[in-house]
């Protein structure tokens, strides 16, 4: 059960807030005070993802001959991204990529992660 507090924000950090609203996502200043509060906490939690991109996707096929399953689109951008995306969202800057099939076409699209604003590492599976 939620529990209301009551405090006071100085204008600069409540102009920052009221630009988190969108009307979509984040609809008033309470949700965008607990998004960033959210964010805060949860900073200190987890610092580093793992994620497991080295299979060969045969369940893709054809689409997997030519391309590794991490970067086949998926509303014009490689799957693999929209999984970055939301950890850069949420402050999680440190990935390790678990790789193999096909895993220099993987690092040639994301290289160490700069140019996503992230740090890449990469771990390659032999089988």
């Amino acid at each position: 059960m939620d529990e209301k507090v009551t405090f006071s924000l100085n204008k600069n950090i409540l102009s920052k807030v009221d630009q988190m609203i969108d009307g979509k996502k984040i609809k008033s200043r309470n949700e965008a005070l607990e998004k960033m509060i959210l964010r805060t906490v949860n900073r200190e939690n987890i610092k580093t993802a793992f994620i497991l991109a080295g299979g060969k996707g045969t369940r893709m096929r054809p689409f997997t001959y030519e391309l590794p399953k991490p970067l086949i689109p998926v509303q014009g951008r490689p799957l693999l991204q929209h999984i970055l995306d939301l950890l850069r969202k949420y402050e999680i800057r440190d990935i390790i990529i678990s790789t193999g099939y096909m895993c220099d076409k993987i690092k040639e699209y994301f290289g160490n992660g700069s140019k996503f604003g992230l740090d890449i590492t990469y771990i390659e599976e032999k089988e």
